[in-house]
């Protein structure tokens, strides 16, 4: 667009010249006896009609540019405006993946941890009778993966059964054997296990034991 206004002005003036040529042509002597005042308003009046087409046409092409600059911008704008939602897309899939890395690793440390616990199992293995006095005998054994560093504690009536073991593998047990004078009644406890299963992380499990007297003869059961 801004060529064609060149050649429109370049024409114009052209023609514009042409006819200020034949409309003054033959009075271009007068020029050296007029005052320098009238020459001036001759030459203004002369060119001042190019003088002003000049400046229409520059008002257009400044138009023309100002229009094109603001498509370019527009354009650079809605370009910035699809990066940003490329980005966007992006850091949702890097996060998405992340999540989906950190769920996987929570998964498998869940599953390594259920598959280096132990399983614990209370039985009670009966026992020795002799008019008051009793001898209750009951074991621990660990169904599960094998753990280390136990510590067995005793809150209540049976805390001389405290003790330490090194190791406790799997299908390993422990065996007690908890006495007592009289009926029973009543003799109940809490055992702690504190260990430390194969990745060194500390671990514990609980049992409540009492002494059954509902049948004829007691008997260790475990509460829930």
């Amino acid at each position: 667009m801004g060529r064609v206004l060149a050649i429109t002005g370049i024409v114009l003036s052209v023609a514009y010249a042409v006819f200020a040529w034949w409309l003054v042509g033959d009075r271009i002597q007068t020029l050296q006896t007029m005052g320098l005042n009238e020459v001036g308003d001759f030459l203004a009046g002369a060119f001042g009609p190019v003088a002003i087409l000049w400046l229409v046409l520059g008002f257009f092409q400044q138009g023309i540019e100002l229009r094109q600059g603001t498509k370019a911008l527009l354009l650079q704008a809605k370009e910035l405006q699809s990066s940003v939602e490329q980005q966007k897309e992006l850091v949702a899939v890097s996060r998405d993946q992340v999540n989906a890395e950190l769920e996987a690793a929570q998964e498998a440390k869940a599953q390594r941890v259920r598959a280096i616990r132990p399983f614990l199992v209370f039985s009670s293995t009966g026992g020795s009778h002799s008019g008051n006095d009793h001898g209750l005998s009951f074991t621990i054994k660990n169904l599960g993966a094998p753990i280390s560093h136990l510590v067995m504690k005793f809150e209540g009536d049976m805390t001389a059964l405290n003790r330490s073991i090194d190791a406790l593998d799997k299908g390993g047990h422990i065996e007690f054997q908890y006495k007592f004078n009289g009926t029973g009644e009543g003799l109940a406890d809490l055992m702690t296990l504190n260990y430390l299963d194969s990745d060194h992380n500390q671990g514990e499990a609980q049992f409540k034991i009492v002494v059954d007297t509902s049948s004829s003869l007691p008997r260790i059961k475990v509460v829930a």
